[in-house]
Order: structure tokens, then C-alpha cells, then sequence
């Protein structure tokens, strides 16, 4: 834990319900030290009532000010509002009286978050209807933070799409669908600002477009067996239709939104459902790449546009940054994980499964390949101390050779200096550390691109 690690605060919910029981033990689980520096935010008495109904014993310290606070430590940190006798309240009795110090406590919490003296706030459960008749004039939390925080756009999107997908695991769905059924799933949400419902973009079909998307891409690349690398493992059937379900989801977020290009990040965290879906984008968005539609990882959407560019030129595009160079035979091996443009592939693409992924959490289905050997350009986009785009780009020749059996693209590249002197000359220019990869020599191309949009470039060898 340092001073990086976010600064949560936690309220312990209603003291006439069970939320000081939850934060107890919560708390004495210790899981809220792993990746947070956590502060209660409330009433010491009401943390003791706690700490009796769970049967927990938590060492704590009161504070006035969350300044005041110093990490790491093993006793519980509080910032004592003294705003809560719980010996005035009858437990299991709704009272508008709580519902207005809920509310309080949750405004006191707001406005640090705001001050940016806190980095999130969580609560345990409160009484919406007591909060409502206490004062607080909301529907319920959510519409209340909108207000103190002058939002107006959407809340709790994540979850509804995660209850999307959970509604159609369950038996009656899936039954459904084995039925020939034709059974939808959509995610709506409201606004907070207007009541109106927004269609979230999100649904799940049939049984027979996932079917459909198996087939396709077993037509399209190779089921490897498990490579070399240690934590490569076989590509199972379940493994295999989980890629195929995201694929028709991506599908329809192209064309629900008509978009030319995507990137995304995910940083997964102990195998939750946004990590599942993270990191089972690499087939679907290597088909969308394949079919014009570059995917670019790690939210970089430079190399996205630069791979458009490449794309359009009928050179492919493929997401790639530089492994490591090779003095003997002097050349420079790139490639990446994640999503690569199949349509220059020397030969079939392969998919290959990992326990693990390289350089991130996560595991499933990967797609290996290298380009097709011969003349290819490779094509950056980044940026001026000035803030001005900048493009760097390079030509050279993809040579024969072994391919690494890791689940990711991996490429042989010689370009016209040597190794050492490649990287110096091009680092100089002040690249991103990925770039697009095309086949076919565009340098000429790219040269008539920048002077058009009026954008350096910097051609490196």
C-alpha cells in the first residue's frame, strides 16, 4: 500500500438495519485493505453496535480530520462525526430520524469526495423511504448524488450490463433458446436527470448467432494445441463459445453505434465478471480488425486511428510494439497481445489458449500469427511537446523463421540500420510504444496523408 492507493470512505448504513452489522464485518474481514486505504466515516457508537451484532472485535481510532490519518496500519481509522446515538433508535422500526442522518453522513461523504479528500465512498444498505420522509426529497442514493454532484448523465450502468448477462445464464433463458425460442435480453437504464429510459446498447440474442459465430471462427483461424510457453493451455469448447458470445456482442456494438475503430482498457481484478469480459475480447475484436474495423488495446487510441490509416491504404494494420532485437540476425521482433489484423497473416492465424495473459490479469483464448513475409511499414501516431499529432513511420522487410508459440502476434522485422540504431533513431522522434504494423511498402502514401492533414512526419531509416 503507498500514497497511489485510493482513499475509500465508509458509511455504515442505517443504525436501525443490519448495515453496521455488514461494515463490521466487512472490516474485519481485512478485505478492504487490499487495494484501498479505507476510512469509516461516521459514528463510533454505531460502529461498536456493529461490531456486537456481527460478533467481531475491531480495533479502531477516532479522528477528526481525514488529514489527519497515517497508512499503513492495522487498527481501523474513523472519523467521528458523533451525529448518531444508536440508544435512541429502535431496532427493526423504520425512522425518519435516521433516514435524516443517513443522509447527512452521505452529503458529509460527498463533500469530501468532492474536495478530493476521498477517492470513493462506499455505504452499507440504507432506508431509501426513511431517507425520503427524513428530508432528503430523492427517489433514492443515486438520485441524490447526481444532485450534490451536479451530474445529469447515467448511473449504474456496469451493473446493468452484468445482470444482462446473468439473466441469460439462468435455465428458463438458455431453455428457451434450446427451444428455438426467440428470446431477447436488453439493457435499459434511466436517467436520474429526466426519468426516461435509455437503451444501454446491450442485449443477447439467440443461441443461433453464437452457433453461427463458432463456425466462423473455426473457418478462420487454427486451434493450436498448447504451445511451449508454460502458461499456454488448450482451447476448450466453453473457452471457445465464450469468444464466440463476445463477438456477437462487439458485433452489435459496431453497428448499434456505426463505429469505424474501437480501443478499450480493462485492468482485471480476482477473475470478476468484468475481467471475464475484458479479457475475452481478443477473438472478436481480431475479426473486427480483419474486416476493417481496427481494436486497439490498452485504450490507445492513436494506434487506433494510425491503423485505420494503414487500413485504408489496403496494408492491413495490425496493433504492434516491439519485443526485443536480435544482434545475431539482426532484426527486430515485434507483435503484442491481444487483437491483430488476420488479414496479413502468413498463413492461417492460430488461437491458442493461456492460463494466464501476458503482462495482465485474466486468461482464455489469444490469437498468434506474424505477417506475411516480405516488404511491410510500420506506422505511429503521437504527439508534439505542443500538443500537435506527429506521425512516425518506417519501412523494412518481414523475414522467414520460427514463430514463438506465446498466443500472441510475434513478427521477424529488418529495417534498413541495425537493431540498436533502429530504436535510438526512432525513439528520438518521441513515439507511443505501439505502432501500427501494415505489409506492402506505404511510406509514399503516408508522405501525401501528412501533407494533407497538415501533420509532421518523420520518416526514421
Amino acid at each position: 500500500m503507498n500514497q497511489h492507493t485510493p482513499i475509500i470512505g465508509l458509511m455504515l448504513g442505517d443504525v436501525t438495519g443490519i448495515g453496521p452489522e455488514i461494515a463490521a464485518k466487512l472490516l474485519a474481514s481485512g478485505a478492504t485493505s487490499e487495494g484501498a486505504r479505507t476510512v469509516v466515516i461516521g459514528d463510533a457508537r454505531v460502529l461498536e453496535l456493529g461490531m456486537r451484532d456481527a460478533g467481531v472485535k475491531l480495533r479502531h481510532a477516532p479522528y477528526r480530520d481525514i488529514a489527519e490519518v497515517r497508512w499503513p496500519r492495522e487498527d481501523v481509522p474513523l472519523v467521528d462525526l458523533g451525529n448518531v446515538d444508536p440508544a435512541k433508535f429502535n431496532r427493526g422500526v423504520s425512522s425518519d430520524e435516521s433516514g435524516r442522518l443517513s443522509g447527512e453522513t452521505l452529503k458529509i461523504m460527498i463533500d469530501l469526495a468532492l474536495a478530493g479528500r476521498l477517492d470513493g465512498i462506499c455505504f452499507a444498505p440504507l432506508n431509501k423511504g426513511a431517507m425520503h420522509q427524513g428530508g432528503w426529497k430523492f427517489n433514492d442514493e443515486h438520485q441524490m448524488f447526481a444532485r450534490l454532484t451536479d451530474h445529469s448523465g447515467f448511473f449504474g450502468e456496469m451493473n446493468v450490463i452484468e445482470q444482462v448477462v446473468n439473466v441469460s445464464r439462468t435455465t428458463v433463458v438458455r431453455e428457451a433458446w434450446a427451444r428455438g425460442q426467440q428470446v431477447e435480453v436488453h439493457g435499459v437504464i434511466y436517467s436520474v436527470a429526466d426519468g426516461l429510459l435509455q437503451d444501454l446498447h446491450i442485449r443477447t440474442r439467440t443461441e443461433e448467432e453464437v452457433a453461427a459465430k463458432v463456425a466462423e471462427i473455426r473457418q478462420v483461424f487454427e486451434i493450436a494445441q498448447p504451445g511451449r510457453d508454460k502458461i499456454s493451455m488448450p482451447v476448450t469448447e466453453e473457452a471457445l463459445r465464450w469468444a464466440a458470445r463476445v463477438a456477437v456482442g462487439l458485433d452489435r456494438l459496431v453497428a448499434d453505434f456505426d463505429l469505424d475503430g474501437l480501443t478499450y482498457y480493462y485492468r482485471g481484478l480476482d477473475g470478476n465478471a468484468n475481467e471475464e469480459l475484458g479479457a475475452s475480447l481478443i477473438v472478436g475484436n481480431s475479426l473486427l480488425t480483419g474486416r476493417g474495423i481496427p481494436a486497439a488495446g490498452e485504450g490507445d487510441l492513436k494506434t487506433c486511428v494510425a491503423m485505420l490509416m494503414m487500413d485504408r491504404m489496403g496494408a492491413g494494420g495490425s496493433y504492434t510494439e516491439f519485443y526485443a532485437m536480435d544482434f545475431v540476425e539482426d532484426f527486430i521482433l515485434m507483435g503484442h497481445d491481444g487483437p491483430g489484423h488476420i488479414a496479413i497473416s502468413e498463413g492461417k492465424p492460430v488461437l491458442r489458449g493461456l492460463g494466464l495473459y501476458h503482462g495482465k490479469r485474466g486468461y482464455g483464448v489469444s490469437v498468434e500469427f506474424n505477417v506475411k513475409t516480405g516488404p511491410i511499414t510500420i506506422l505511429g501516431v503521437t504527439q508534439t511537446a505542443e500538443g500537435r499529432l506527429k506521425m512516425l513511420a518506417a519501412e523494412g522487410e518481414s523475414l522467414p523463421g520460427p514463430r514463438l508459440e506465446i498466443g500472441n502476434t510475434n513478427s521477424r522485422l529488418r529495417f534498413g540500420l541495425d537493431p540498436a540504431e533502429f530504436m535510438n533513431r526512432w525513439s528520438e522522434e518521441g513515439p507511443t510504444h505501439h505502432c501500427a504494423l501494415g505489409v506492402g511498402r506505404q511510406v509514399g502514401k503516408i508522405r501525401k496523408l501528412a501533407q494533407l492533414l497538415e501533420i509532421e512526419l518523420a520518416v526514421v531509416g
